[in-house]
């Protein structure tokens, strides 16, 4: 990757993080900067509402016939990841965006993205890149994208047991 220490970090140290697709190879690895101030986690238990039987209910309520809510599932949570990719001199990050391109397309033999493993620390999930937000803060002298903030969501499908 073409990245390198961003010097207006927050972090004094940079850390890694890694999206490696689950059965794919070295060349496939996205290897990125991480801070770990970026990193948000969204779970979603879903619930349905189910109405009492009127026969069940008490004249006290009237017309309005109470309900109760359900657990059904955990519906798949999202991770939430922001970092910054930047480069020195005259190189750039095109191919590091170009990277997360080919990680959010379709894959041919399997009809979807790839299942990827996000590893950050301690922790790994099973992900798929969900959205993608980049913003192009610094260019070279003929356009090519040097630094970039980058937001993804990533849809957590499984944790990894280490």
């Amino acid at each position: 990757m073409a990245f390198s220490f961003d010097p207006y970090s927050r972090s004094s140290q940079p850390t890694r993080a890694i999206l490696k697709v689950v059965d794919g190879g070295a060349k496939d690895d996205f290897i990125f900067p991480m801070n770990p101030n970026e990193i948000s986690r969204e779970d979603m238990p879903q619930y349905v509402d189910i109405n009492i039987a009127e026969s069940d209910s008490s004249p006290k309520f009237g017309d309005d016939i109470p309900y109760f809510s359900q657990w059904v599932r955990n519906k798949p949570g999202d991770l939430h990841l922001g970092f910054r990719l930047y480069a020195r001199g005259d190189n750039d990050v095109e191919k590091d965006l170009a990277c997360l391109d080919r990680l959010m397309q379709k894959d041919g033999r399997l009809g979807h993205p790839p299942d990827l493993i996000y590893r950050y620390g301690k922790r790994a999930d099973i992900v798929r890149i969900t959205a993608k937000m980049v913003k192009e803060i610094l260019h070279t002298a003929d356009g090519r994208v040097q630094q970039a903030d980058v937001k993804l969501t990533l849809k957590i499908l499984r944790p990894v047991r280490m």
